[in-house]
């Protein structure tokens, strides 16, 4: 029988940015206590990166910023990368700031401004691309006066050697083939990024936009509908995309909204659910989009999380409920079978493989690590 026992827990300050694990640290973001605030004369963000040891939770360092740390955190060698941003008052505008911290101990190598919000990036070996958002009007009033911006940034300095306008949809990306792959969320397209000359080519339109999309080996998988991101509803189409030779391998309709979407190993996870609605979690064969199981995910839409122990790692909650609450679950890769269950207060957040069947879990307001036996 499988089993998960708990080995430690922490309360950080709102860490919803995902974890990076290097050299026994659990390195992550963290909301200081001023959060986001708008209005005039308002207190500056003041969050961290953070740094906890994976054996116990306890500190190593904490890097402050004048800024919230959201996004994903990466690292080359010794050098730790992350990117905070926060809102300028009164004007409105967002300010991001790329930062190179020293893994062991925190301190700052450099740090370097950049344009727009910053979330998204990969570490390469020309540099750093990272991705922000730009608004090519002065006031927007829709998401396509919102454009996306990649950057090629020196990540011995942070200064910026190039810089391409994207257009709209949230990239999601991934490296393929010393090429960058860029799915457009929310569009029907799929391009790719030469970070030689720094140019782009379109290499599939879908009939529908792309909702979400996980890239593994040479397939881009992607779930679509035809319904607004704004008010999303099914059907929904799950479909492996073969970057090679630029083709639909196959596609499968569900009459559910496909939300989420995760590939590894040789299968292929979905979540299907909408705020307040009734969720589930499928598992597929990735050659085939053929679901093996399917089971019940609670009423908000599930966060798909790495396989460990040969359990499918995952986020659920249940709406309403009395207490905001999140709920850590295994699922058996057999069966679909529920095999462990934590619960914390507040919601979703992120869940991080530590290796040797170690898991570090955040429920925003809780991190927590459990071993799998």
């Amino acid at each position: 029988m499988v089993q998960a026992v708990t080995r430690w827990v922490i309360k950080p300050s709102y860490s919803d940015s995902g974890a990076l694990i290097t050299q026994g640290l659990v390195i992550f973001g963290e909301q200081g206590n001023n959060g986001w605030v708008v209005g005039g004369g308002s207190p500056t963000p003041n969050g961290a990166c953070r740094a906890v040891r994976l054996s116990d939770g306890s500190d190593a360092w904490r890097c402050p910023v004048e800024a919230i740390v959201s996004s994903e955190i990466h690292a080359e060698g010794n050098i730790v990368f992350f990117v905070p941003n926060y809102l300028i008052e009164p004007q409105g505008l967002l300010k991001s700031w790329i930062y190179a911290v020293d893994a062991a101990t925190g301190a700052v190598r450099w740090k370097a401004p950049v344009d727009g919000t910053g979330s998204e990036f990969l570490i390469k070996p020309e540099g750093i691309v990272l991705v922000t958002n730009k608004y090519i009007k002065p006031a927007p009033s829709t998401d396509e006066d919102i454009h996306y911006l990649a950057s090629l940034i020196d990540k011995q300095t942070g200064a910026v050697k190039k810089s391409l306008d994207l257009g709209a949809g949230f990239p999601i990306f991934a490296v393929w083939n010393n090429q960058v792959a860029i799915v457009h969320r929310d569009r029907p397209w799929i391009d790719l990024l030469d970070p030689t000359t720094w140019t782009t080519a379109r290499i599939y339109t879908d009939q529908q936009p792309i909702r979400d999309a996980s890239f593994l080996g040479d397939r881009c998988y992607i779930a679509t509908s035809a319904g607004s991101s704004v008010q999303p509803s099914g059907p929904s189409v799950v479909a492996a995309i073969n970057l090679a030779t630029r083709s639909l391998e196959w596609a499968k309709q569900y009459g559910e909204y496909v939300a989420a979407i995760r590939a590894e190993a040789q299968n292929l996870y979905i979540a299907t659910g909408v705020p307040d609605a009734a969720a589930s979690i499928s598992l597929l064969d990735n050659a085939s989009g053929i679901a093996k199981w399917t089971v019940s995910a609670g009423t908000a839409v599930p966060l798909l999380g790495p396989v460990v122990a040969n359990q499918l790692l995952a986020q659920i909650r249940i709406r309403p409920s009395e207490e905001r609450t999140a709920i850590t679950i295994g699922l058996s890769l057999d069966s679909g079978a529920e095999s462990f269950r934590f619960e914390f207060p507040y919601s979703t957040g992120w869940i991080s493989d530590a290796g040797q069947n170690l898991v570090i879990s955040s429920h925003l307001d809780n991190i927590f690590a459990f071993d799998i036996t």
